[in-house]
């Protein structure tokens, strides 16, 4: 996570630079639908995108780095907020930098739209006109609003909080020997086998 973290904010790392420049110099970037491309150690990290993906959050400023319609920026997924015309485009993959500088805005979609898509149309071009890029790099950050990778934010969010019983706690913070804590767990977890 911590690589992945490291590629998407374009850190000044000579392998970042090395595998933007190798792999995704022609505005393409890593995609979940896509086989994944490069060496072992890259796929390998690849396949923490999804997760990644849904734990991270995209504050836009050359939109170059993200996917229009299957990444978070702007607080929402496009994708899921507008459905009947995401079925209509032309490529789901498109950057939020294409679709900022693609005028006409239509051509992105098969035409013609139904009722229901052209509506969703009209509300995404209004916001594509209001929507300013710069040319900085863009920043990617988590829903917990820290810039900064952790590996205790990442872990707490993947596996989550659990209610723990008293005696648990209580057996843990105990005074005992390791062994003893150990066999009374098991014998509070059903799980000692005599």
């Amino acid at each position: 996570m911590k690589f992945l973290h490291k590629f998407f904010n374009k850190l000044a790392i000579p392998w970042v630079h090395l595998v933007w420049e190798h792999y995704y110099s022609r505005n393409n970037l890593p995609s979940l639908h896509r086989h994944f491309r490069g060496s072992f150690w890259w796929r390998d990290i690849l396949k923490l995108l999804h997760s990644y993906n849904e734990m991270a959050l995209i504050h836009n400023q050359n939109g170059s780095t993200c996917f229009m319609w299957l990444d978070n920026w702007n607080g929402i997924q496009f994708n899921q907020w507008y459905p009947e015309l995401f079925s209509y485009a032309k490529s789901q993959q498109v950057t939020l930098s294409t679709t900022v500088s693609s005028i006409p805005l239509e051509d992105l979609f098969h035409r013609p739209l139904s009722v229901e898509a052209f509506q969703q149309f009209q509300n995404i071009s209004t916001a594509m006109q209001t929507l300013q890029l710069s040319q900085d790099n863009d920043v990617w950050s988590y829903y917990l609003g820290s810039t900064h990778f952790s590996s205790k934010q990442v872990y707490k969010h993947m596996v989550g909080h659990s209610q723990v019983h008293s005696s648990f706690i209580w057996l843990w913070t105990s005074c005992c020997q390791n062994k003893r804590k150990i066999f009374f767990w098991l014998i509070l977890c059903d799980r000692l086998s005599t």
